[in-house]
């Protein structure tokens, strides 16, 4: 959006709103955080990919040669679990007890620590959402008073002042 600046007077489709106007209302922070939130998304995304193809593939192998009925359990369980994003450092301290120092181990915490770093931008990315909200609101407010905002009103929609 910051290149709307070098069009300054230049109207927006036929409403009759200046750039200025959209500028003021751009919820820029929540709109940084969420591009941050995505990026750390896709990342587990590909991590989860990464530990479903290529780990429980081997850590099931693994267990069936030695036999481990337990073992080939949970495995299932959790394939289910990381699948969906919902694997919790509950079920990776119980990864780390059966399975410890292992590749499996180490890409499923990988994983966990994605999942818990997402939850955390979610939670971080509706307070900063709430707290541009009341600021925009403000400028929003301001931004009707303006007398152009009215005809900008008008062009866009003359029967609402019928």
């Amino acid at each position: 959006m910051q290149n709307w600046k070098y069009i300054s007077k230049m109207v927006v489709r036929r409403t009759g709103f200046p750039f200025e106007w959209l500028n003021r209302i751009v919820f820029e922070k929540t709109v940084a955080h969420m591009d941050k939130q995505l990026e750390r998304e896709e990342s587990l995304q590909r991590e989860i990919e990464v530990l479903l193809k290529g780990y429980f593939t081997e850590q099931v192998k693994t267990s069936r040669m030695n036999q481990e009925r337990q073992g080939l359990k949970l495995l299932s369980k959790y394939r289910k679990k990381v699948a969906k994003a919902q694997v919790t450092v509950e079920d990776l301290k119980q990864v780390e007890r059966l399975w410890p120092n292992t590749a499996f181990q180490e890409q499923f915490a990988k994983v966990v620590t994605l999942i818990e770093e997402v939850k955390k931008l979610h939670r971080e990315g509706e307070a900063i959402f709430v707290e541009e909200l009341k600021n925009k609101r403000g400028d929003l407010r301001e931004l009707v008073r303006d007398p152009h905002f009215g005809e900008a009103v008008f062009i866009s929609n003359p029967k609402l002042h019928n």
